[in-house]
């Protein structure tokens, strides 16, 4: 049996719920863990340890740098801080890499993004970004009842708390899904609530 080579860059908290997953494959893995962060690799380690998994055919392999990778991997999962990756896409691409399971946010900003698309398309890479909303069931339903639908509007409320930017992604991603390749204005409405001491955010998408 062919046995898969995954690397994993980043195992903290979201890397590491990867890792529970990758280790539930039923094929032969090797995985290589690129974390630098010693808190981070014990949490990872730990969390391997709260599942069951076949231990006869996975193996796992723990570093602190992506220069000590000696394989290039059949799938690269990256989860790192969005600040600073442009720089990890690019050293992983050299070395060979070529399909990728990114994190949203991927870059932090538009000439990172067209960096990266460039040097892609140049080493005929691909990558998957980790926004799932559209593969749940009950998203899949409401597109369903949406279908034949001139206007769709939909409103997402949440706060400060939450992370605006990583969560909204997912909401732009569903959007973007429902009204297929329609053209969509967004918008963002600031809502004070002295009461609670908070502040709310209502992001809008309409089509246009």
């Amino acid at each position: 049996m062919t046995v898969k080579k995954i690397i994993l860059v980043g195992c903290g908290n979201i890397g590491s719920r990867h890792l529970q997953a990758i280790a539930k494959l039923s094929c032969g893995i090797q995985v290589n863990i690129v974390e630098p962060n010693v808190n981070a690799q014990t949490l990872a380690k730990s969390r391997l340890n709260e599942i069951t998994y076949d231990a006869t055919n996975h193996e796992f392999f723990w570093y602190k740098s992506i220069s000590e990778l000696k394989d290039v991997g059949d799938l690269v999962i990256v989860t790192t801080h969005a600040a600073g990756r442009i720089d990890l896409m690019l050293d992983l691409i050299n070395k060979g890499n070529t399909r990728f399971l990114i994190e949203k946010l991927v870059c932090q900003s538009v000439n990172e993004y067209k960096i990266l698309l460039e040097k892609m398309e140049k080493h005929d890479a691909k990558g998957w970004v980790n926004t799932n909303y559209r593969y749940f069931e009950g998203y899949k339903k409401i597109k369903k009842l949406l279908e034949g639908q001139e206007i769709i509007h939909l409103s997402v409320f949440t706060h400060s708390k939450n992370g605006l930017a990583t969560n909204s992604i997912h909401f732009i991603d569903l959007f973007a899904w429902l009204v297929k390749d329609k053209k969509i204005k967004s918008f963002l409405e600031l809502l004070l609530e002295p009461q609670k001491m908070e502040v709310l955010f209502q992001l809008v998408f309409c089509q246009i």
